[in-house]
């Protein structure tokens, strides 16, 4: 029943308040100033919001479940989730007012990206200024117009820490990339392969960013010569840039013309320049003109391998058996290997600011890594020995992310034999029935962290208490559509240490029953840490609870068997959380 939340104790409303999910406590905060400051001053962590200019409308983004529409002129705000569209009003507020709310209630002075999309209107860049305060990263995405990418850097870099441009506003237009570099910006990156950036030495003469980065440049060897002599003769003059980054995608770079006539140092692989005023100047290539690699002394190899970027290696790796044991004795670490499984069968690579993409089948894979598409042949590999080459080479055996989408039945017994282990297994709603129950049963078992399924595979009464008895380490089981159904008999045989279910229909006298024969248990060993359901029906705190003795400890409810054992539990409107001890 609907209670006056004002009208409880200080205690009870400070447990409502963390007992809230995040949308309804944002909801409760733009009730009035007093509900601002409760919300405030409960310490509540709210996940970073990220922004995306579409339009005439801003869209925050909180975490994948839970994203905001802003729209210019109207007082109120779209709350998107999984499950529908809620429209909030709050009259006489602005975007400006919505986001510094946001932004308040959180905790946080800065928006962490602002990401500016095609159909913004030129126009509407002076009221994005006005709005957000500041942002770390603004990236100007891939299909912005040239003059829209240039009016964003121009009005909107001033307000962020990093400057992120996914496109090249200089091919056929007036413009010229000086007008960029000359900013007073910090970081600056223009991070597109598909055209090239034309430099010329009064552009990094007269750069004034602190850190550029630029993919596919293109500017002589004399260039860089004369820029590099032109610097060591500056001596006293202020040079404002500390790094210059430039990938040559397009031309072979001469590492002997760059430095002909220059006085330097190697140092740690690197040359080292050392003006008169003491000022020195760092110079690395790993884009060499082409030598026989094979033939060069060990310790020479072994730095050409450091030199090579994580495709390269990939690609040198795949010459020979020789070339493979070269690569994985070079013990070169990566970030992550994320494999998916759809239509086509697919990987992800990550390390630092490099990510490929491969496609791949019998013979062939495509690879994309920024600057077109590459197809690869190696005629004697089959569909299933491209992931074990990768993990061989890198030495990880564990996959990071394994996503099972459109895959037959027949190929999951595959996908088993070729990965050994991954950190979290994700099971698609786009998967059949039959894919997404046998997947979650034959491949749950190699998931050393988490299994995330996204539709609910149970269509029959022990298929629940089947998949719950399995042995695992954590699983998040989210179908908003089509609830689980839950019993108490269900929740007694679980053997999952940390089980989320959104959502989930199951009574208050079930889980009253649950308590009543978990607190009988005394010896008993129960291996679950954590539960939370999300509730499809609200259910009252006081039928869960009835007849069960707790203690009130930290706004949760606590209950203590014979034998020490101890459960905290939490109770919202649509939600129940059990914490074992």
């Amino acid at each position: 029943m609907p209670i006056r939340i004002f009208s409880v104790p200080a205690a009870d409303f400070q447990y409502a308040l963390h007992c809230m999910d995040i949308s309804d406590l944002i909801a409760l905060s733009l009730c009035s100033k007093r509900t601002k400051n409760l919300v405030k001053s409960s310490n509540r962590k709210i996940d970073p919001i990220s922004a995306q200019i579409d339009e005439n409308i801003i869209q925050l983004k909180i975490n994948r479940m839970l994203q905001f529409v802003l729209r210019e002129d109207y007082s109120s705000i779209e709350l998107h989730l999984r499950d529908g569209i809620q429209i909030w009003r709050k009259p006489g507020f602005t975007q400006r007012d919505f986001i510094a709310h946001f932004l308040s209630i959180s905790r946080c002075s800065i928006i962490p990206e602002l990401r500016i999309s095609n159909v913004c209107p030129i126009p509407y860049l002076d009221t994005v200024k006005n709005i957000i305060p500041k942002s770390d990263t603004l990236v100007i995405s891939e299909n912005c117009s040239p003059e829209l990418t240039k009016s964003a850097v121009l009005k909107l870099g001033s307000i962020a820490r990093l400057v992120k441009v996914d496109n090249n506003p200089f091919n056929n237009t007036n413009h010229h990339i000086s007008e960029f570099l000359t900013l007073n910006l910090n970081y600056l990156i223009f991070n597109t392969w598909r055209s090239r950036f034309n430099l010329q030495l009064s552009d990094l003469l007269m750069a004034n960013c602190k850190y550029l980065t630029i993919d596919s440049a293109v500017i002589t060897e004399r260039n860089l010569n004369r820029f590099l002599k032109l610097w060591m003769k500056g001596n006293h003059t202020f040079y404002r840039l500390k790094m210059i980054e430039l990938f040559f995608q397009w031309d072979q770079m001469n590492y002997e013309d760059v430095l002909r006539g220059i006085k330097f140092q190697i140092v740690d692989h690197k040359r080292r320049l050392t003006r008169a005023d003491g000022k020195e100047v760092l110079v690395t290539s790993t884009n060499l003109m082409p030598i026989p690699i094979l033939s060069l002394p060990g310790k020479n190899l072994q730095y050409a391998l450091n030199c090579l970027s994580v495709g390269d290696l990939i690609a040198f790796s795949l010459c020979s058996k020789r070339t493979k044991h070269l690569a994985k004795s070079s013990n070169r670490k990566i970030e992550s290997i994320c494999a998916d499984f759809d239509t086509c069968s697919s990987i992800i690579i990550q390390h630092l600011d490099e990510e490929l993409f491969f496609d791949f089948g019998d013979s062939w894979a495509d690879l994309e890594r920024g600057n077109g598409i590459e197809i690869w042949r190696k005629r004697e590999f089959a569909h299933s020995d491209w992931i074990p080459h990768l993990l061989h080479i890198f030495n990880d055996p564990v996959i990071r992310v394994l996503s099972i989408k459109d895959v037959s039945l027949a190929y999951l017994d595959t996908i088993k034999r070729i990965i050994p282990r991954c950190n979290r297994l994700e099971i698609s709603e786009n998967c059949s029935d039959d894919v997404a129950k046998m997947a979650f049963l034959k491949l749950s078992p190699i998931a050393v962290k988490e299994v995330e399924v996204y539709k609910n595979i149970f269509d029959k009464e022990n298929d629940v208490s089947k998949a719950l008895t399995l042995n695992l380490e954590s699983v998040i089981f989210c179908d908003y559509k089509n609830p689980l159904e839950l019993n108490s008999d269900d929740l007694l045989m679980n053997n999952i240490a940390n089980l989320i279910i959104h959502k989930v229909n199951i009574t208050g006298k079930e889980l009253n029953r649950f308590l009543k024969l978990w607190m009988k248990g005394n010896h008993s060993f129960y291996r679950p840490k954590n539960i939370e359901l999300v509730l499809e029906k609200a259910t009252k705190r006081e039928e869960v609870l009835r007849g069960v003795k707790y203690q009130v400890v930290d706004y949760k409810h606590q209950l203590k068997r014979a034998d020490g054992k101890v459960l905290l539990i939490s109770i919202g409107w649509r939600c129940v959380v059990f914490q074992f001890q």
